[in-house]
């Protein structure tokens, strides 16, 4: 029982953690929602949301099509008519430019606005495409991903 315990209460520490590095302004409506409902034990739900919005950004940066689904961009390629369709020849950095430019694209509104609050950046940063945006805008980006626990 003291494992179950231990383990209600993973969400409740990143939440806190993310607090303690960047402020309460930092949460999003769906954190400040889990905290509300939290000591009524009515947050599953929100939980159950929030760990959805999680599994869809670590898929995002964990994904290397060099090593994940290669016959399928084979396919892809020859529906296209590109022979050797493949992403063996990318760099690591090329990879991870390409996994954040998706994340950007797909972040949820809140967290883009959370993101743009925390860095005092315009709304309009958010309509901005990944390689239009300033590579100190990019590199906090990143970091904002990893505060927030996307990232170990």
């Amino acid at each position: 029982m003291k494992y179950l315990k231990l383990f209600e209460n993973v969400m409740l520490d990143k939440i806190l953690d993310k607090i303690s590095k960047t402020g309460m302004g930092s949460l999003t409506s769906l954190e400040t929602e889990f905290l509300d409902k939290f000591s009524s034990g009515e947050h599953r739900e929100v939980e159950t949301k929030m760990k959805e919005r999680e599994r869809k950004y670590k898929g995002m940066l964990e994904y290397d099509p060099r090593k994940d689904d290669p016959d399928a961009y084979k396919g892809i390629g020859k529906a296209f008519g590109v022979e050797d369709m493949n992403f063996n020849d990318w760099t690591d950095q090329e990879i991870e430019d390409e996994k954040y430019l998706h994340l950007w694209d797909q972040l949820y509104d809140e967290d883009m606005y959370s993101f743009l609050q925390q860095y005092q950046l315009p709304v309009e940063t958010g309509e901005l495409a990944w390689d239009k945006l300033s590579k100190p805008i990019q590199k906090s980006f990143r970091k904002y991903i990893k505060d927030i626990g996307m990232l170990d």
